[in-house]
């Protein structure tokens, strides 16, 4: 069952084993069929660190992955495309960030319709 389920995600997917993949766009099955040596739950933590964290800038960043490594992540530097348009944003958005973007933070709270 599960050989089948894994077949049918491979021919569903639109990237293949040694084609460019944005590893900032790409989901789980997408990244776990284009990069060597990363299988689903490898491609799931990615997926994962990158709405924690925010867009990769580089290999490295891959590197900082639990489980990746930077051997590993370097084994697939030609396969990766680290495009920040349409990325996962981060987490959350601090104040100091916030203001720099001129964006203005209240209170929760702060104005009550009474």
């Amino acid at each position: 069952m599960r050989l089948s389920i894994l077949l049918f995600l491979l021919l569903v997917s639109d990237v293949q084993a040694g084609e460019l993949v944005d590893i900032n766009k790409a989901d789980a099955v997408q990244i776990a069929s284009a990069l060597e040596g990363i299988g689903q739950k490898k491609a799931e933590k990615i997926v994962a660190w990158r709405k924690a964290h925010g867009a990769f800038n580089s290999i490295d960043d891959l590197g900082k992955v639990t489980g990746i490594g930077r051997k590993l992540a370097a084994r697939n530097k030609d396969y990766v495309q680290f495009n920040r348009q349409g990325a996962d944003r981060s987490r959350s958005t601090d104040t100091k960030s916030a203001q720099k973007k001129g964006v203005l933070s209240l209170p929760v709270g702060a104005y009550s319709s009474r």
